[in-house]
């Protein structure tokens, strides 16, 4: 979200305030939570506390009241910026409760992950490395002198790199190579007057598992494809089949050993 989001959506049924908790998150910590499957996801009741004693650190707590109707849901927009006006740029986890709840209605409590930034993250990976562009959400110019990291599984920093003045970063594609807890996580990014943004490189950029549109993993440096004359074969028949081979220009590869197995 940028700097002066209009506020933070609420949806509730039969409830007439909320109490408000607001974590701030460090870049360090928003590593840990990733490797951890904690940052970004919604969390329960239990969870909500382990992660408010480690990881945030109180920005504002509070009740806020909300026009309900009975039976009815009702949206409301909390002012983040009114609240805390001089909200600082970052990772923010905001846990929502309700007042009347006790210590067993766990389920009675919310939470949701949100930033505060003026970088808009864009993350590219391709045959050539990771493309990083990072512009002003505010006036969508270019962000030249924005530092950029590439954090591991482990929360460690694989290669750094700055925007120039194309807002444009690049890192080379060793060091996308890694596995285990050298595998690339995230993308960090870190711009004037403390600003910070993220990009989880492991997540889809938009959600379209239900749409039947996944497609084919992409090919590398070459692309095979390999079919059989026909479906099913009975003992002692020949088996025909024909290989394509293709580079990244969609051209033949000729001269080029193969080994074929069959399973």
């Amino acid at each position: 979200a940028g700097r002066d989001g209009a506020g933070l959506p609420i949806e509730t049924v039969n409830v007439d305030a909320a109490r408000l908790l607001l974590l701030r998150v460090d870049d360090k910590d928003v590593a840990e939570g990733l490797a951890q499957g904690v940052v970004e996801n919604e969390m329960g009741y239990y969870e909500v506390g382990r992660v408010a004693a480690k990881l945030g650190r109180n920005v504002w707590s509070g009740e806020i009241e909300i026009d309900a109707e009975p039976n009815v849901a009702k949206r409301t927009a909390i002012p983040i910026h009114e609240i805390v006006p001089d909200l600082k740029p970052g990772v923010y986890l905001a846990i929502l409760e309700d007042p009347e709840a006790d210590y067993f209605e766990g389920w009675r409590t919310s939470s949701q992950w949100f930033v505060v930034s003026d970088i808009g993250l864009t993350a590219l990976v391709g045959q050539d490395g990771l493309t990083v562009a990072a512009r002003s959400l505010a006036t969508a110019a270019t962000a030249p002198g924005v530092r950029v990291a590439l954090k591991a599984e482990d929360g460690g920093t694989l290669a750094e790199a700055e925007t120039g003045a194309d807002g444009v970063a690049r890192i080379g594609a060793g060091y996308l190579r890694g596995e285990g807890e050298d595998r690339p996580r995230a993308v960090f990014a870190y711009g004037a007057g403390g600003d910070f943004v993220y990009v989880d490189l492991t997540r889809a950029p938009l959600d379209l598992s239900d749409r039947g549109v996944d497609g084919r993993t992409p090919p590398g440096a070459l692309d095979a494809y390999l079919t059989a004359d026909r479906g099913v074969y009975r003992p002692g028949e020949t088996v025909r089949l024909t290989a394509l081979l293709r580079d990244q220009a969609a051209l033949a590869v000729q001269d080029m050993p193969a080994t074929l197995k069959v399973v």
